[in-house]
């Protein structure tokens, strides 16, 4: 599977929007204590559970698992009404609000393509926490969602996952994933970021056509993006080796320098160009 520059700038995007939304959310708790009415605006992470149900019986899960609640009949399952949902939806914007969808099984309820067309409806980023072993039948429509992330429960290799989950779960689960990607990729949407553009080729890189603004944005997101990683940084961290590839092996501390070379390169030849076009 290929990806292209844009899937890139997409999960910048994403991760640009998240980072303000923090920093407004942060603002409003802040104020919200304060004040002592503890009352946000409005809704910040939306903790969307349709139904509680669930396709698979994994052994540790408190809910369906060998000693889960649902399993005893301790409690019985409930669904989300969809017309509660509708309205719901509908009163959160997606500035505002990240959704997260769990359960159970998201995939299990019943109305989860009225679910997905909410989402796609606005465009909100939404997490979805699921086993993957129900995708198949909802492919069309959960790859008009432009904002995806996958939360997937995946164990361990594919013995291993199956042992846990069921035969065939760890196949299903990867068949529908890469089904996912395909239809998205056919449609025209961006897929998950995989890794950096390191090596892109002239014709990858003259995909990209975004504005100022834009590529503002994106250079934004890698910026504050750095700057939380290098406050993890300590003087010994630097002697960690972090490329296996390469002989000797790469240090963090080498990487680094390699990076800082890289920018300033980067920064000479937009300086030229800048001054060739002025």
């Amino acid at each position: 599977m290929k990806y292209h520059l844009t899937d890139y700038l997409h999960f910048a995007r994403m991760y640009a929007r998240n980072r303000r939304r923090q920093r407004v959310w942060g603002k409003l708790y802040e104020a919200a204590v304060r004040s002592q009415t503890f009352k946000l605006p409005a809704a910040t992470v939306v903790q969307l559970i349709p139904t509680e149900a669930c396709n698979l019986r994994c052994p540790f899960c408190n809910q369906w698992g060998e000693n889960g609640y649902f399993f005893d009949g301790i409690r019985h399952v409930e669904h989300m009404n969809e017309d509660s949902l509708i309205r719901l939806m509908r009163s959160l914007s997606p500035r505002d609000s990240l959704i997260s969808v769990h359960g159970g099984e998201p995939f299990v309820y019943k109305h989860i393509d009225t679910l997905l067309e909410l989402l796609r409806e606005q465009q909100f980023d939404v997490i979805f926490s699921t086993n993957g072993t129900l995708l198949e039948s909802h492919l069309t429509p959960l790859a008009k969602v432009r904002n995806l992330i996958f939360l997937l429960s995946i164990d361990g290799d594919e013995k291993a996952h199956d042992k846990v989950r069921g035969k065939g779960t760890f196949r299903q689960a990867r068949e529908s994933m890469a089904a996912l990607f395909e239809l998205r990729r056919q449609l025209g949407l961006p897929l998950p970021a995989a890794d950096t553009g390191y090596a892109h080729t002239s014709d990858q890189v003259a995909l990209v056509q975004l504005s100022a603004e834009q590529l503002l944005g994106y250079y934004d997101a890698v910026h504050a993006r750095t700057a939380q990683f290098l406050e993890t940084v300590t003087d010994d961290g630097l002697d960690r080796i972090v490329d296996k590839r390469w002989n000797p092996p790469v240090t963090l501390g080498v990487r680094l320098v390699s990076v800082i070379d890289d920018c300033a390169q980067h920064a000479g030849q937009a300086a030229y160009v800048k001054g060739l076009v002025s």
